[in-house]
């Protein structure tokens, strides 16, 4: 009876041991695929994100006081639900809209995102606009020699003529009172000199574009472009915002032409075609 007992006894422990072994395979199993899951998952994410970045991102939930949005990687930005409220108080925007923002904070573990800082923050935040390249909310509040007087969270700043448009400003009136965004580049004798520049920005947002209209274009592709000068071997085209194509005189028109004027003026809305897509 007592060997009996043993061996029933041992058995069990054998039988114990194979089922432990057995949950422990199915286990180890089930963590390498939850491992090859996430490595896929996370497979092509955008890990190269730095303060003062802009990002598109959809949103992914609103609670009371943030919206959180989905960054393109395994970490998600958070940005204050008050920044989004419109003049009415409201948010004009809900799930899976899509929002362009600038990465304001990043410590490993959070990113947090605004639209562009703003409001009362101080020389310090200032500063750390300058040094991390982020982009600041300003009001412009008047016209100075050589440029403007711009209003950055209540500290006076100064944006050169030639750097509030990607163009020639030519009526400067027409920017005092509009609110725009800044990117401070200098910061200099403790806050007493900012200088900000808006062009950097647009510049910015404009390379982007541009990248994307030549991956669009193919041979044979119509535009809607516009005439901005005339040559005598021909006319440029503005096709897309820093993007000038030239047609040649012999394209102009189905009939031999001795001037581009002939047909043609500045400012006129034109259908062209793309014969060479290279950049």
């Amino acid at each position: 009876m007592f060997q009996d007992l043993e061996n029933n006894s041992t058995v069990g422990k054998e039988g114990e041991k194979m089922m432990s072994d057995d949950l422990l395979d199915d286990k180890d199993s089930k963590e390498e695929s939850f491992a090859e899951l996430f490595e896929s998952y996370s497979a092509g994410m955008n890990e190269d994100i730095q303060i003062g970045d802009k990002i598109s991102g959809k949103i992914i939930s609103v609670t009371e006081d943030t919206v959180f949005i989905d960054t393109g990687t395994k970490i998600d930005g958070l940005v204050d639900k008050e920044e989004l409220l419109d003049e009415n108080h409201e948010l004009p925007y809900k799930e899976g809209d899509v929002l362009d923002l600038y990465v304001v904070a990043y410590n490993g573990n959070e990113i947090r995102l605004s639209k562009a800082l703003s409001g009362i923050g101080g020389l310090q935040v200032i500063q750390d606009a300058f040094n991390n390249a982020v982009p600041v909310e300003g009001k412009v509040k008047g016209e100075c020699k050589g440029g403007f007087h711009v209003d950055v969270m209540q500290k006076k700043a100064f944006c050169p003529i030639s750097q509030m448009d990607l163009r020639y400003v030519e009526v400067p009136r027409d920017y005092v009172g509009e609110t725009y965004s800044f990117l401070i580049t200098q910061f200099e004798e403790n806050g007493k000199n900012i200088v900000v520049s808006r062009r950097e920005l647009l510049n910015k947002e404009l390379e982007k574009t541009k990248k994307q209209f030549f991956e669009d274009m193919v041979i044979g592709s119509l535009f809607k472009g516009t005439v901005t000068k005339l040559m005598p071997y021909g006319a440029f085209v503005e096709l897309h915002p820093g993007i000038e194509g030239m047609i040649h005189l012999s394209e102009i028109s189905w009939s031999r032409l001795d001037r581009a004027d002939d047909v043609l003026k500045a400012g006129d809305v034109i259908t062209v075609g793309s014969t060479d897509t290279s950049a």
